[in-house]
């Protein structure tokens, strides 16, 4: 983290090790001071760039706030509020805005929990990606907001390799499932030829069920490694075309990278529950019969390496 700050700074940190007589730390900063707007209420702090995502941060910690405005405002724009109350109002007065909400859990005025239940009880707000990134890493809180409908869970600290990796994911699959409704209005299950299906379309009961079925018959044949996109069709009794064209516009991913979603986030529960002692025996526990390919995959996934689970 102190290397990450430093960077972002523009500076640079060092170390300076002698064996038996001790370690000495130290970093260099530029002079040109970077301050955090004191403001009590929403504001854009990212000039809007109508080439750029845009994203809602709700975190009252400002320092926090701050270093995570510094990491995504090269790419994004950045809006950041200090409560849930504040984030609220936000997402209300411009509820097409945003691409992606962040926020935490345990807030003054309203929390996390309360701010992400109002959020998916709206119609335009069911489809928004969202990132929890919060000090609380216990289960029952994982759970409930999961429960809720977020797409990601991130506990304090985290890399801004992992943060970045997660938010350019979450973009760019909600980005997939609008080009595919846009391409294919009509041909999505629940809707007829005098239909236009909404730009990030809504499941319906039977495509959920669908969704959740697939997911259950991935995990059926986990340890697999010739399971595919050929397999999942037939078990799910559709073509392949027909699947790639579903699975696409309501997940945002191709089949095959669903399949591929389903086994790193077991491989992801499995290293964060310690369930295995090596990396190669998660690797094969997902159907991964490399190792080194299994690491990369996941490390460009998560932004973190298996093997650092077993530090």
């Amino acid at each position: 983290m102190a290397q990450e700050l430093t960077q972002l700074h523009g500076g640079r940190i060092a170390v300076e090790s002698e064996l038996e007589k001790g370690a000495h730390f130290f970093f260099e900063l530029p002079l040109e001071r970077s301050t955090i707007p004191e403001v009590t209420a929403p504001s854009t702090a990212t000039e809007h760039d109508p080439n750029k995502d845009s994203i809602l941060i709700v975190e009252d910690n400002r320092d926090m706030a701050g270093f995570i405005q510094l990491v995504l405002q090269k790419t994004y724009n950045i809006t950041v509020a200090y409560n849930g109350v504040q984030g609220w109002k936000a997402l209300q007065e411009r509820p097409n805005y945003y691409q992606l909400l962040i926020t935490d859990l345990m807030m003054p005025e309203m929390d996390g929990f309360e701010l992400l239940e109002r959020l998916k009880a709206t119609e335009w707000g069911r489809s928004l990606p969202t990132v929890v990134l919060t000090a609380r890493a216990d289960a029952a809180s994982k759970l409930k907001a999961l429960t809720i409908g977020i797409d990601e869970y991130l506990t304090k600290p985290f890399s801004v390799e992992e943060l970045t990796l997660h938010v350019r994911n979450l973009m760019q699959n909600a980005a997939a499932r609008q080009a595919a409704a846009a391409e294919a209005p009509t041909e999505a299950e629940g809707t007829t030829d005098t239909e236009a299906a909404p730009e990030t379309p809504r499941l319906t009961p039977v495509q959920r069920e669908k969704i959740n079925r697939a997911r259950t018959i991935v995990l059926e044949n986990i340890d697999e490694p010739d399971f595919g996109v050929e397999v999942l069709a037939r078990s799910l009794a559709t073509s392949k075309r027909q699947l790639y064209r579903f699975m696409q516009l309501h997940t945002g991913l191709t089949p095959l990278k669903f399949i591929n979603e389903i086994r790193l986030q077991e491989a992801r529960r499995m290293l964060e529950q310690g369930l295995c002692s090596t990396v190669k025996e998660v690797s094969y526990s997902i159907g991964f019969l490399s190792t080194r390919h299994f690491s990369k995959t996941y490390a460009n996934r998560f932004g973190k390496k298996p093997s650092e689970y077993f530090r």
